[in-house]
C-alpha cells in the first residue's frame, strides 16, 4: 500500500469517526440547550393546542412549516404523536437522532433522495394510524427558502388529511448563515407558535388545481411569517 493510499485510508477512518460522534453529541448538546431555553422562557400565543385536541380524539393532519423551524419546533412539541420525513443524508442522521429523543417517527428521505419512496411511506402510515401530526417542511432539505414543494399537498390528498400551516417563533433570536436562515432561540426568551386555517385537498384534484393548492399553502405560511414578525413589535 502507497502512502497515499495509507494516508486516504486514515482520513476516511477519521471522517467516519467524527460522523458517528457527531450523531451522538449534537442531539445532546440541541437537547440540553432547547431544554433551557424552553424552561426559562414564557410562550406568549401557543395556537397548537388545538391540533393536540384533535389527534387526542383520533384524527390526523399535517403541520406544515418552513424549514427556518427545525430547531425551535421539535423540542417545543415533543412527547406528541409526530411523524417526520428526514432527508437521507449526514445531517439526516443527527436530526433522526434529534426526533428520537423528541419521540418523534422518523422517515428517511427528502426532496434530493428517496423522496419518492419516503413520501409513499408516508401516506401509507398516515392511512393505517390514527391520531398522528405529520410535520412537513415544505420548502424541502435543500431549498429554495419559503417555496412550497409539492410534496405536503400529494401527502394530503392521498391520505385525505387537512394541511394546518405552522410557525415557530421568539423575540430573541439568531438567523444561522444557511440557505433557509434557521432560527436559533435565546435562552430566557418569549416564544409564539402560529397557526394558519387548514387547506383541504380534495381527492379528484387535478395538476392545475393542485398547483392552486400549494401556491395558496406558500401564501398561507408567508402570512405568518409576516404576523410572526411583528408580533413581538
Amino acid at each position: 500500500m502507497s502512502d497515499a493510499q495509507r494516508k486516504k485510508k486514515k482520513y476516511s477512518w477519521l471522517r467516519r469517526l467524527g460522523q458517528r460522534a457527531a450523531v451522538v453529541i449534537i442531539p445532546l448538546l440541541y437537547n440540553s440547550y432547547m431544554w433551557l431555553v424552553y424552561h426559562t422562557s414564557e410562550i406568549l400565543l401557543d395556537e397548537m393546542s388545538s391540533l393536540w385536541e384533535a389527534t387526542a380524539r383520533g384524527e390526523n393532519m399535517v403541520a406544515a412549516v418552513w424549514h427556518q423551524d427545525a430547531i425551535i419546533s421539535p423540542f417545543c412539541q415533543r412527547g406528541h404523536a409526530v411523524l417526520v420525513m428526514v432527508s437521507r443524508s449526514r445531517l439526516g442522521d443527527v436530526l433522526t437522532e434529534i426526533f428520537r429523543r423528541c419521540h418523534f417517527i422518523a422517515i428517511r428521505g427528502g426532496s434530493s433522495k428517496g423522496g419518492r419512496e419516503a413520501l409513499g411511506e408516508t401516506i401509507e402510515y398516515m392511512k393505517t394510524h390514527r391520531g398522528v401530526l405529520c410535520g412537513m417542511a415544505v420548502d424541502g432539505s435543500r431549498g429554495p427558502a419559503r417555496k412550497a414543494k409539492m410534496g405536503t399537498i400529494k401527502l394530503a390528498q392521498a391520505a385525505g388529511i387537512p394541511i394546518y400551516p405552522l410557525r415557530a417563533w421568539a423575540k430573541r433570536k439568531v438567523h444561522a448563515p444557511t440557505w433557509d436562515q434557521t432560527l436559533i432561540p435565546f435562552p430566557f426568551n418569549k416564544l409564539a407558535f402560529f397557526l394558519g386555517e387548514p387547506l383541504v385537498v380534495p381527492p379528484d384534484s387535478g395538476y392545475e388545481e393542485l398547483e392552486e393548492f400549494r401556491r395558496e399553502l406558500e401564501r398561507r405560511l408567508n402570512e405568518l411569517v409576516s404576523k410572526s414578525e411583528n408580533f413581538f413589535r
